[in-house]
């Protein structure tokens, strides 16, 4: 449920929410990265003002319904988990295919290629190597300034996702991409507003780690090495 919403003027509904304070330290802003042709300036000031306010039902996975800004909605979906020893120190595991091992080992991730994004705008990690996900594996060690990892609510961005109001209203500002406008807002408020460079959820048996921030992570290969520019396979 949203209040009136016109693309001249905006009254926003005054939500009953509290903003739950940030506890995370802030990463610094990557205004460089450019994510699939999507740029921040694709994103306009009018729609973000409209998204920052605006304030909608969102239907948690255990079927509970959240109401409040976008941002509240996010920030009510975590909680904090211990410190980050476990994603510096033992690492975590992305499987793929030969050539897109090679492309993220040169330019780094490229979140805007997850296909599935349940658990937010980014690129997925398990703790082990899955070969239902492809035969290679890449490792990432975070390297960022988060000193706790935020664990979110299983699947919860499915509510942002399929939440028909909010769709219409970024479809209206951006009908040819609507999820890629929302995808950038909402990993743009994870990371720049939030300070979240990793996040956590239990959306599978081993635990999904979505890196939001690639700047904060640390590539190299786990089951190969390359030689003459071509993937070998660790025996």
């Amino acid at each position: 449920m949203i209040s009136s919403v016109s693309f001249n003027t905006f009254v926003p509904k005054v939500s009953n929410n509290r903003t739950i304070a940030n506890t995370f330290e802030r990463s610094p802003k990557q205004d460089s990265v450019s994510f699939s042709g999507i740029k921040a300036s694709e994103v306009s000031s009018e729609l973000k003002e409209i998204l920052d306010k605006a304030v909608f039902k969102f239907k948690k996975y255990n079927g509970e319904i959240f109401e409040g800004t976008i941002k509240e909605y996010l920030q009510n979906c975590h909680r904090l988990k211990g410190d980050t020893r476990f994603i510096r120190e033992s690492g975590i595991i992305h499987n793929t295919y030969s050539e897109d091992a090679l492309a993220m080992l040169k330019n780094g991730l490229d979140w805007t290629k997850t296909s599935r994004v349940q658990c937010g705008p980014g690129t997925y990690f398990i703790p082990c190597q899955n070969f239902n996900y492809g035969p290679v594996a890449i490792e990432a060690k975070y390297t960022g300034k988060m000193k706790e990892m935020p664990v979110f609510e299983k699947n919860f961005y499915e509510a942002i996702v399929y939440n028909k109001e909010l769709r219409d209203i970024v479809e209206k500002s951006n009908p040819e991409n609507p999820n890629k406008v929302l995808n950038k807002y909402c990993h743009d408020l994870l990371t720049d507003d939030m300070g979240i460079d990793v996040l956590y959820s239990p959306n599978r048996e081993s635990g999904c780690y979505v890196v939001l921030n690639d700047k904060s992570v640390n590539l190299r290969p786990y089951n190969f090495h390359i030689e003459g520019g071509q993937i070998k396979y660790n025996t």
